[in-house]
Order: structure tokens, then sequence, then C-alpha cells
């Protein structure tokens, strides 16, 4: 069922909900809680039988203290879609937390749910999805954190896509504040043809950091991209993310990254080491830009190893008062 929390203190809890049959459906409640200090709580859901979906229900929490919770759901079967729920929270110091989502049967997508946070000090924090099956795709929820001033993270979810053919994709995520974290989602790809593909992240604020996600691609034939990061603030960090492509024809991407201070500001961009191991495969290094007061630019490392393969360093800018380029 669906249920509203309103008042001082309340708490809005959407009913549980399992769909087990033939071709089933299970959704969970949706739930608002709006108050001084409420959560509000999406409903679990469980789809399970030959073609079925599990839908977490959707949750916001608003109120000067309050937490909006996406439900956790679980698709099993022939063709299943798992389906974490969408939260929002709003308020003095909130969390939005998207719902968590497993996808596993023979063709199967796990789908983390999204979040937002927004509030003086907010964490947005995609939800976790992993899809297992012959052909399965792996999405982390993206999330972004805004605080106006205050203090915000934003995570997105991690993916994991194992099976025949998988894609593992990492949530995309925002930082925004004054002191603000960007963390792209990390991912892992594997099985016969799979990519994993890092989240990317912006980091914006007085002291930020955006850090693009790690990612795998491990199979036949596997592409493993690290994320793009930006770092943009006064004392500000932009790292890309790490990549590793194994198997047949592989290639390895570390993510590119730029790094700017503000006025004065002290800012490094670092490019992902990326590793390509295999038949064919190519490694290469992200590439970064710093440029602010005292900025440091490097470009990454890489590893090519195989029968033939191609070995890439990321190029480097420095540009400032002090700058190592």
């Amino acid at each position: 069922g669906n249920s509203d929390g309103n008042g001082g203190n309340s708490d809005g809890n959407g009913g549980n909900s399992d769909g087990n049959g033939g071709n089933s459906d299970g959704n969970g409640g949706n739930s608002d809680g709006n108050g001084g200090n409420s959560d509000g709580n999406g409903g679990n859901s469980d789809g399970n039988g030959g073609n079925s979906d599990g839908n977490g229900g959707n949750s916001d929490g608003n109120g000067g203290n309050s937490d909006g919770n996406g439900g956790n759901s679980d698709g099993n079967g022939g063709n299943s879609d798992g389906n974490g729920g969408n939260s929002d929270g709003n308020g003095g110091n909130s969390d939005g937390n998207g719902g968590n989502s497993d996808g596993n049967g023979g063709n199967s997508d796990g789908n983390g749910g999204n979040s937002d946070g927004n509030g003086g000090n907010s964490d947005g924090n995609g939800g976790n999805s992993d899809g297992n099956g012959g052909n399965s795709d792996g999405n982390g929820g993206n999330s972004d954190g805004n605080g106006n001033g205050g203090n915000s993270d934003g995570n997105g979810g991690n993916s994991d896509g194992n099976g025949g053919n998988s894609d593992g994709n990492g949530g995309n995520s925002d930082g925004n504040g004054g002191n603000s974290d960007g963390n792209g989602g990390n991912s892992d790809g594997n099985g016969g043809n799979s990519d994993g593909n890092g989240g990317n992240s912006d980091g914006n604020g007085g002291n930020s950091d955006g850090n693009g996600g790690n990612s795998d691609g491990n199979g036949g034939n596997s592409d493993g991209n690290g994320g793009n990061s930006d770092g943009n603030g006064g004392n500000s960090d932009g790292n890309g993310g790490n990549s590793d492509g194994n198997g047949g024809n592989s290639d390895g991407n570390g993510g590119n990254s730029d790094g700017n201070g503000g006025n004065g500001g002290n800012s490094d961009g670092n490019g992902g080491n990326s590793d390509g191991n295999g038949g064919n495969s190519d490694g290469n290094g992200g590439n970064s830009d710093g440029n602010g007061g005292n900025s440091d630019g490097h470009g990454g490392n890489f590893d090519g190893n195989g029968g033939n393969f191609d070995g890439n360093g990321g190029n480097s800018d420095g540009n400032g008062g002090n700058s190592d380029g």
C-alpha cells in the first residue's frame, strides 16, 4: 500500500509486496514522510516467475531532518527486471538513498534507484545494482548532493554486470556545495563480451574533489573505461578513474581529469591509470589539466601487454604560478 506520514515526528512506510507466478510483477508501496523529523521508506518487492518485474517503492523525506529511502527489489526469472526505488531527501540535514536492486535470470537488468540530497548537510547516494544472467546490464543509480553553502556528498551507485554479454555502468554523481565530494560509481563487466564503465563525477565548491569511478572489463572482448572527473573550487582535486581491460581483444582507457583552482587556489589534475592485457590490447593513460595558483598536472600511467598492443601515456598540462606538468 501507499502511506503518508505527516506531523512533528512522522514515519511513512510503504507496504511490501511479492509477485510470484508465470508472469508476475511485484510493486512496493510509495511513501512520503513530511514533518519535523520524518522518514519516508518505500516498500520492498520481489518479482519471481517466468517474466517478472520487481519494482521498489518511491519515497520522499521532507522536513528538518529527513531521510528518503527507496525500496529494494529483486527480479528473478526468465526475463526479469529489478528496479530500486527513487528517493529525495530535502531538509536541514537530509539523506536521499536510492534502492538496491538485483536482476537475475536469462535476460535481466538491475537498475539502482536515483537519489537527490538537498539541504544544509546532505548526502545523495545512488542505489547499487547487480545484473546476472545470459545477457545482463547492471546500472548504478545517479545521485546529486546539493548543499546551500553546506557540505554535500554525491555518490554514484556501484554496479556489476556478469553474464554472457554484460555491461556494468557506475552511476554519475555531482557534489555541489561549500565542501563537496563527487564520486563516480565503480563498475565491473565480466562475461563473454563485457564493458565496464566507471561513473563520471563533478565536484564543485569551496573545497571539492571529483573522482571518476574505477572499472574492470574482463571477458572475450572487453573494454574498461575509467570515469571522467572535474574538480573546481578553491582547493580542488580532479582524479580520473583507473581501468583494466583484460580479454581476447581488450581496451583499457584511463579517465580524463581537470583540476581547476579558484583565484590562487591549489589544484591537482591526475589522469587515470589503465592496463590493457590480451591478444590485441590498447592501454591508454588519461589526459589531465591542472590550472590554478599552484597546480600539478600528471598524465596517467599505462601498461600494454599482449600479442599486438599499443601503450600510450597521458598528456598533461600544468599552468599557474607554481606548476608542474
